[in-house]
């Protein structure tokens, strides 16, 4: 094969003006068909330019769009968060509100019992040292009374007997008066 290429080679003139003539017949030839399929060549790449062109500018407007819609996005979010954030605070202020009245309450509630346990307490000591007194006055009263009799000894032993076994109980006394052969 590189005998047959060196020999076509060979054949092709060097001469300029044979290489003109030569560009002169293919051009006569293709010429048209180059021209038209040029032609159709530089349409198809204004159309692909014109294409892309709209293409771009889609997605440059489609961009703007999609930036837009995330700006409010983020906006509306921002705005959500700010709104539960003011929730929560509200909802905490209340309950510490609530939290505090109720320890007032409470606390309030306390010191009324309080009180009312001292006033029972001061009552109960009232009372208390008012049956104490009575008891006295009542011991005093038997006491000058056994004086002012003058009894005997052993009347004044029974009578103490007696008397402490009234305090210690009814049936305590009910055996010894039986067993000393007095009558109740």
């Amino acid at each position: 094969m590189k005998r047959a290429e060196r020999t076509v080679t060979t054949m092709v003139p060097a001469d300029s003006q044979m290489t003109g003539s030569m560009d002169q017949i293919r051009d006569i030839l293709f010429g048209a068909q180059k021209r038209e399929a040029d032609q159709r060549f530089a349409a198809l790449d204004r159309t692909l330019d014109q294409m892309r062109e709209e293409q771009e500018a889609a997605l440059l407007k489609q961009q703007k769009s999609f930036d837009r819609q995330l700006e409010e996005l983020r906006a509306s979010f921002a705005d959500r968060v700010k709104d539960l954030a003011q929730r929560v605070d509200d909802v905490e202020t209340a309950a510490r509100r609530e939290l505090q009245t109720g320890l007032r309450d409470a606390a309030e509630k306390l010191a009324d019992q309080a009180k009312r346990l001292q006033a029972d307490l001061a009552d109960l000591g009232a009372a208390t040292k008012k049956r104490l007194d009575a008891m006295q006055e009542d011991t005093q009263e038997s006491f000058d009374q056994i004086t002012e009799e003058k009894t005997a000894n052993e009347d004044l032993g029974n009578l103490l007997v007696e008397l402490g076994m009234r305090l210690k109980g009814e049936a305590a006394f009910l055996q010894l008066a039986s067993a000393v052969g007095r009558d109740g």
